[in-house]
């Protein structure tokens, strides 16, 4: 990444500082003991600076001390692994020199030829700078499942970089910069290296953002001694309280990092001034034996809070379910007695080791050694990117934004009704759910119990929740699920289970109208098919068979279309022939069926008509025909407005045609109480169900279900059979105006 230049050989001096560097990275390596490593890692650095000797960095430093500050920096997360420091010191040479993969697996091992195979990036390739960038994201996530060790030494990389990033001109410093906001820093907060997360948004955001950044410097800086001053009168209580109580402990204060204010700055749009928990205090403590470290944290919150007042909506309890990168703490706000709101962390010796180093901080309490710890978490990352790798995209740079949305975009977790655990991205939906649980059970969704309360598909998740999702065998998939899923594996699902039900359906469509037309002796024509392809505003016969199938397009309809195809456009364009076109009919009655003109009449949604209602209709400017209750308003509102629209059709059931019917049900919520009604519907008449919509407190319940029916009379069938089943007190048919 950084930019280098051929110099003439090193003198003196640069050899004296490279020497220093390097024993200053082995003095940092307490943990590599052994001879063998050691002369492992002096190999590497012996490979390392004849291949870097004479480049230099923009800065004019000789390009070996970035391999070497790298290693100094992977031996903090990843102590005493000797192969690690000789990946950091040979990260570049593939990339930058002669030298080959195939030579560090002869003069090292396979494992270190993996990594640095890992680490360095693509280059030669006829793409675009941008499809370079997300190429080389795309093959660092893909390492995941070779190394772990491949995505810590790359932070890193990465943060070194950062620090020196100086001597880079503008333009890429801003783009380094946003690489790092938008991908390095999301995967070291993923691994649990907070410091690095730390460090990499406060550099990304300097170089991005240089007025704002040194702005909010300047203001803390401002208020550096204020801040001082006012935690330590906050801590004095809170300490004399400890020791009083036998803990040992000790307290330290920060001030919220520069880009954590400008992003509730930002996200609140507040000024800096109006943030009220710019400190923070962290309370580390050494638990006793014995006394689970959960109940000792809260053991402290609750003497902490018997002093300052907590802003309850502000706890967050770590501890019992720690974050997705192990992050363990018990959190509260504090209001202090000057009026300032202080964040206060609750943590073990062992929680904060981890907060500050990661996961490699568990060796020292639990026997684990940092591979074994850092395992345990890239299993679980590892599993996510196979899933995200298992659905299709259409190129590097969609794998890479879906990537960061699963794996950086902030997650939750929510479980099954037998409490197994699943994970998905924030503002997830139900639906979103029921696909990382069963494709085959999410494309029969109708609904969910969320907790016990019966909600929507397309009800958000907020974490933590019991979810169980209720389906339907008569279900079927709908593209308007596209318009609320949040995750690319539900998205994609879905477009792939729409394709196949379409291509079903399709053929079912195609055999409908063979044999309608068959009926009468008339073979299926395709060009007469076709014709009337603008009239159902559908791109193919494909299309058209598959609506037929689906009931969107009726039977009837179809026929009618095809039959006075010609002749009613004909009289759609004479002014004359329009001004009678709802007059031809029924001579006595004034009344004409829609058969008879080849048009259908349209459900209003504001009232929710039926066949068999008293009803009224107007025609529209695109010559279609609406029908509203007599009793609606909006009906009422156009009769008196625009009275000449009206016309008298004959709206008749039809075998093929269904409408929208809402229904409202409220009773005692007993167990199975949905899948008895879906029963109970199911058992008495066909129809389909397409919305569910319903809230239970435990004891009660009450919502809406839309059924699809032909008619007022099979309303009533379905409304009956509901009334029919225990536990359900009212069953209302839904009017948007009252009759």
């Amino acid at each position: 990444m950084c930019a280098k230049t051929l110099q003439k050989e090193f003198d003196d001096s640069d050899r004296a500082a490279i020497e220093a560097a390097y024993q200053d990275m082995l003095a940092s390596t307490a943990g590599v003991q052994s001879e063998e490593d050691r002369e492992l890692v002096d190999r590497a650095f012996r490979v390392a600076n004849r291949m870097h000797n004479g480049v230099r960095r923009k800065d004019g430093t000789p390009y070996i001390l970035h391999p070497i500050a790298v290693a100094k920096l992977v031996s903090k997360i990843l102590p005493g692994d000797a192969e690690s420091l000789v990946c950091a010191l040979l990260h570049d040479v593939v990339e930058d020199t002669d030298y080959t993969l195939d030579q560090i697996k002869q003069e090292f091992n396979p494992r270190i030829a993996v990594i640095v195979d890992g680490l360095t990036k693509i280059d030669r390739i006829a793409e675009s700078c941008d499809t370079k960038q997300t190429l080389n994201f795309q093959k660092l996530i893909n390492t995941i499942e070779d190394d772990f060790r491949i995505i810590l030494i790359k932070l890193a990389d990465r943060l070194h970089n950062m620090q020196t990033l100086s001597s880079m001109n503008e333009s890429n410093q801003k783009k380094i910069a946003s690489e790092t906001t938008y991908f390095y820093a999301p995967i070291a907060e993923r691994v649990g290296l907070y410091d690095f997360k730390v460090q990499l948004e406060d550099l990304a955001f300097k170089y991005r953002d240089p007025e704002g950044y040194a702005e909010i410097e300047r203001k803390l800086q401002l208020s550096k001694e204020q801040f001082i001053n006012r935690i330590n009168n906050f801590s004095l209580p809170i300490s004399a309280k400890l020791k009083k109580s036998g803990m040992e402990f000790s307290v330290s204060s920060r001030a919220k990092s520069i880009y954590s204010i400008w992003r509730k700055m930002q996200r609140k749009n507040i000024s800096f001034d109006e943030i009220y928990d710019l400190l923070a205090m962290r309370i580390v403590f050494k638990p006793k034996e014995g006394i689970p470290e959960k109940t000792q944290c809260w053991f402290i919150y609750t003497l902490i809070t018997d002093i300052y007042s907590v802003l309850r909506d502000r706890t967050r309890d770590w501890v019992s379910t720690p974050k997705v990168n192990g992050y363990e703490a018990l959190q509260c706000t504090l209001l202090s007695k000057s009026g300032n709101w202080v964040e206060v962390q609750i943590r073990t010796e062992r929680m904060n080791a981890i907060a500050e180093n990661g996961l490699a901080a568990h060796w020292r309490y639990k026997g684990d050694n940092y591979a074994e710890s850092y395992a345990k978490l890239f299993e679980l990352l590892r599993a996510q990117v196979t899933r995200v790798r298992s659905v299709p995209y259409e190129g590097s740079m969609d794998f890479v934004s879906n990537v960061h949305t699963v794996l950086f975009g902030g997650n939750i977790h929510v479980y099954d009704e037998h409490r197994k655990r699943y994970e998905l991205s924030r503002q997830a939906t139900v639906l979103d759910f029921a696909y990382e649980q069963s494709r085959y059970t999410a494309s029969r969704a109708l609904a969910a119990r969320v907790d016990g309360a019966l909600r929507g598909l397309n009800s958000t998740l907020r974490g933590g929740e019991v979810v169980e999702i209720i389906a339907v065998r008569s279900m079927m998939v709908s593209s308007k699920w596209l318009d609320f899923v949040r995750t690319q594996l539900a998205r994609s699902c879905i477009k792939q289970q729409l394709d196949e039900q379409r291509r079903t359906l399709a053929e079912t469509g195609k055999q409908w109208v063979a044999n309608e037309c068959g009926k009468k002796g008339a073979p299926v024509d395709e060009e007469q098919l076709k014709a009337v392809l603008p009239h159902f505003e559908v791109k193919d016969l494909e299309e058209l068979y598959a609506d037929v199938a689906s009931g969107n397009i009726s039977m009837r309809l179809l026929k009618g279309s095809l039959r006075a195809n010609g002749l009613r456009e004909a009289l759609r364009n004479s002014a004359i022939s329009r001004l009678h076109w709802f007059g031809v009919g029924n001579k006595k009655s004034g009344v004409v069926t829609a058969e008879a003109l080849a048009v259908e009449v349209q459900q209003s949604p504001c009232c929710n008509a039926l066949p068999g209602d008293d009803v009224c209709m107007f025609e529209r400017d695109d010559h279609t025909v609406v029908a509203h209750r007599t009793q609606c308003q909006e009906g009422v509102r156009l009769a008196a407005q625009q009275a000449n629209r009206m016309r008298q059709v004959a709206w008749r059931p039809s075998s093929e045609q269904r409408y929208s019917a809402p229904i409202y049900l409220s009773g005692r919520d007993e167990k199975g109480l949905l899948e008895n009604l879906f029963r109970s519907i199911a058992t008495n008449i066909t129809v389909d169900v397409h919305k569910v919509d319903m809230q239970s407190d435990g004891y009660s319940f009450r919502g809406v279900i839309s059924v699809h029916v032909r008619d007022v009379a099979e309303l009533r069938v379905v409304m009956q059979a509901m009334s029919s089943v225990p536990g359900v007190l009212k069953v209302m048919r839904v009017l948007s105006e009252p009759a």
